[in-house]
């Protein structure tokens, strides 16, 4: 259950200002956080290829990654995935007895031992808690540089509004405290401002979907692993302007 953390404010502002000729109007800052545990992970690993020719390299980089597509959806309690590719890289690697022998001119005069191919591989997948055994069953296959990247949220603009709730009660709660001190109680809501937010939340659709009806093999790593990356805390901050009525007039 997602817990609404409901932090002290940084700013008090009682404005001079007026609505209009009659009424009086407070403005104070209030911040609100939600905490939330993550619902997806990320993963970063290469599909790497070696051959005596350039052809060869690529194929069986290739045939690493159809594999990495094939096998990782296949892991027990995974219900989405979706992969990108990208930076492909196709290098040669000279004959070391030959380097050694030309040193500075063995570009010149050395040929390529064999050819490498690798492409960077990134997965975003669900739910968080199949995270290591992802990562387990990822080695199995592939013995490239694996990393989980990071615990991600999949509905954060749902989090950030609830976080904004948060803060607009505390702003509240900050402007009667305020206004009882200055012979007024706090109205209604005039205006809302919430603070800039920075970066986009993460919010795609995952591939691939299974066809209804259709039996699939699935997998459990070897060994598996247990991860716990804890909550994540989605924070706002507002600056709520209240119309200040009199003290009768309070309901």
């Amino acid at each position: 259950m997602n817990r609404i953390l409901i932090a002290c404010a940084a700013l008090f502002v009682l404005s001079g200002c007026w609505l209009d000729q009659n009424t009086p109007k407070l403005t104070v800052t209030g911040k609100g956080s939600v905490e939330v545990e993550p619902d997806r992970f990320s993963i970063a690993l290469s599909a790497l290829g070696r051959g005596k020719s350039q052809a060869a390299a690529i194929a069986a980089m290739n045939a690493e990654l159809k594999t990495l597509r094939a096998e990782l959806p296949t892991l027990v309690g995974l219900e989405e995935i979706e992969f990108t590719t990208q930076d492909v890289v196709l290098l040669s690697v000279p004959d070391p007895v030959c380097i050694e022998q030309y040193t500075n001119e063995a570009a010149r005069f050395c040929e390529p031992e064999e050819f490498l191919a690798f492409v960077e591989v990134s997965v975003v997948a669900s739910p968080a808690s199949v995270a290591g055994n992802m990562f387990s069953l990822a080695t199995e296959i592939t013995e490239q540089e694996i990393n989980v990247r990071s615990f991600q949220l999949s509905n954060r603009d749902q989090y950030y509004s609830d976080a904004v709730a948060a803060a607009v009660d505390n702003a509240r709660s900050q402007a009667k405290v305020l206004a009882k001190a200055s012979g007024f109680a706090v109205g209604k809501v005039v205006q809302v401002n919430p603070e800039e937010r920075y970066g986009v939340a993460y919010d795609r659709a995952m591939a691939p979907q299974s066809d209804e009806g259709v039996v699939q093999r699935q997998r459990t790593p070897a060994e598996q692993i247990e991860l716990n990356p804890g909550p994540r805390y989605v924070n706002a901050e507002v600056e709520v302007t209240f119309e200040l009525i009199p003290l009768a007039d309070e309901m």
